[in-house]
């Protein structure tokens, strides 16, 4: 079956087949990854993926579709990799403390642990938001909704914001 050629991100969109592999990778992503990955986070991963393979295909090299699908996979791959070494990552840190009031405890205070004193820094909101997120395995539409946010994308940025903050101490 010859295909036509695709030349611009709307007829990429409206191809069907191009969507259904789209969307199948980002299925197949959201099972494997979906405990620390929002499906609305892999989709613009791979909205931009597909971008990219619009932008960098070479008719000579390989069929459009092969190369939506790799640059996809790709971009996804990756990002999943470095999302669930953030989540380990913070996990590790959480995993010190059993509740907001033990980290109010005057004994936290006067011991040094590492974790601790990352956290320390935090105000209890975020704080919060980071037990939540990486201890009560929150969505980020369940977060939105506790805390009163708009909608799962502020949420999102939020605790980028929050990861930063922690990252740059």
């Amino acid at each position: 079956m010859i295909r036509k050629q695709i030349a611009t991100f709307d007829e990429l969109l409206a191809d069907a087949y191009c969507i259904a592999t789209i969307k199948g990778l980002i299925t197949r992503y959201t099972q494997k990854v979906g405990k620390y990955v929002d499906y609305s986070d892999l989709e613009s991963i791979a909205m931009e993926g597909a971008w990219n393979a619009l932008c960098s295909y070479n008719p000579e090299k390989s069929a459009f579709t092969t190369h939506l699908h790799n640059t996809i996979e790709y971009k996804l791959r990756t990002f999943c990799y470095k999302s669930r070494k953030k989540y380990n990552k913070m996990r590790e840190i959480c995993k010190h403390r059993v509740d907001l009031v033990s980290i109010k405890n005057e004994y936290y205070k006067n011991h040094s642990n590492p974790a601790l004193e990352i956290i320390n820094d935090l105000d209890d909101e975020e704080k919060s938001i980071l037990i939540d997120k990486f201890i009560g395995n929150y969505t980020n539409i369940e977060m939105a909704e506790k805390y009163n946010v708009n909608n799962q994308e502020t949420m999102r940025l939020k605790i980028k914001k929050i990861l930063h903050k922690i990252q740059n101490q």
